[in-house]
């Protein structure tokens, strides 16, 4: 029996989708794109700690065969995919298509162009086997509590990690030193799902940190407060009083916490944007992958409307994974009817 979907989470899924391809779609770094920064790609990482779970009887195998393998399978897929359509296209050189091919191997920064975000599906992919490793033998909620802390300290602390036989402008692996901050958002869903979940229902607490927001927000607009996060660059800054530690705690938390109640407010009151917005958050993996090479090729193509551009590029990935996802099924269904008929001739 398939476990009911939570449509706020859905929905918050889908506006951080959304968020994320005006990011890159924006012309200007203002204030718009410092505030999306805050918290588009944390509440991602929070979102997926609200489901993980301690791995059963050491049962490793099964959970990376379950949870990793489909994100590793999905991560090639789409790479070579647009690896070779960057080629096929004549955007770049048979040289430069192969060199991209072992790019895509060591990930992180080193992609660019249309695989600029698949640092994403690196750092989550780690991320979630750290955090997972952590639950499961870990027992202490202080304990736990304070390993969420040290990972984002460590992780504030430093602009780069470097290897010795990396060269000194390459950064890690996989951005495996961003990892840290994605581990702490994790953590932290996955510590505060049930207190998440009744906080952004009460307008007591909703009301407070919305206006502390707006307020950040008014600051960055008008010069008196600064905070940039873009943790694949893993650029951190923020004015004082406040420090990159403190702001890295509490903004991109609060954000959340305030877009997770407003998704909330949707789904008990615009049952239209809801199933527009579930729609998209149910299928962001899809929009992830292929938005920023859809931003570029109808950049390409002539198109100067930023908002078609946005449109095109989020609506065509969902409708392929929408597409996708009816065809596993009905091949699934087949091969569970072929299953049943061959057993009746046992």
């Amino acid at each position: 029996m398939a476990k009911k979907r939570i449509a706020w989470i859905d929905i918050a899924k889908g506006l951080g989708i959304i968020a994320v391809a005006i990011g890159h779609a924006l012309e200007t770094h203002g204030t718009l794109y410092h505030f999306l920064y805050w918290w588009h790609m944390p509440i991602f990482f929070i979102a997926a700690g609200f489901f993980l779970k301690p791995v059963v009887n050491n049962d490793w195998a099964t959970y990376l065969k379950k949870h990793i393998v489909p994100l590793l399978k999905s991560y090639f897929i789409f790479g070579v995919l647009l690896i070779t359509f960057g080629y096929v296209s004549g955007l770049h050189s048979l040289g430069y298509t192969l060199r991209y091919f072992l790019k895509l191997l060591y990930g992180g920064t080193r992609l660019n162009l249309y695989l600029s975000v698949f640092w994403y599906m690196n750092v989550f992919i780690i991320a979630s086997i750290v955090v997972t490793f952590i639950i499961t033998y870990v027992k202490s909620r202080q304990k736990l509590i304070i390993i969420g802390f040290l990972t984002v300290i460590t992780g504030v602390s430093y602009k780069h990690l470097e290897l010795p036989f990396i060269p000194s402008d390459w950064n890690m692996p996989w951005d495996f030193d961003v990892s840290l901050l994605a581990i702490f958002f994790m953590l932290f869903g996955n510590l505060y799902f049930a207190q998440i979940k009744e906080a952004i229902r009460k307008f007591n607490i909703i009301i407070p940190i919305t206006l502390i927001i707006l307020l950040l927000i008014y600051g960055q607009n008008s010069g008196i407060f600064n905070f940039g996060f873009f943790m694949k660059s893993h650029i951190i800054h923020a004015s004082q009083p406040i420090s990159p530690t403190l702001a890295v705690t509490t903004i991109p938390i609060m954000s959340s916490i305030v877009i997770f109640s407003l998704s909330s407010l949707i789904s008990r009151s615009l049952p239209i944007i809801t199933w527009i917005l579930t729609t998209l958050g149910k299928n962001t993996l899809f929009i992830m992958y292929l938005h920023k090479a859809i931003l570029d090729i109808t950049q390409r193509l002539g198109v100067d409307s930023i908002v078609l551009r946005l449109f095109i590029a989020i609506i065509v990935p969902c409708l392929l994974s929408l597409l996708y996802n009816y065809v596993v099924k009905k091949i699934k269904l087949r091969n569970s009817n072929n299953k049943v008929v061959e057993e009746n001739y046992v």
